[in-house]
């Protein structure tokens, strides 16, 4: 009885683990591929406004 009560609680955690590990996995990827883009548009900012911040030739 208390081996199968362990047993039970360790496969209760165990797909607890797996349950944060795929819910945390993929918002992590999310914010990673939220930072890159919010990096890239700030990047297309700074390309157009680079050119005309510079002193008028």
């Amino acid at each position: 009885m208390r081996i199968g009560h362990v047993y039970r609680l360790l496969v209760i955690f165990a797909r607890r683990s797996y349950m944060t590990i795929f819910t945390v996995i993929p918002k992590f990827s999310d914010i990673v591929v939220g930072i890159f883009t919010v990096y890239d548009i700030l990047q297309e900012i700074l390309g157009f406004i680079e050119p005309f911040s510079g002193p008028n030739m």
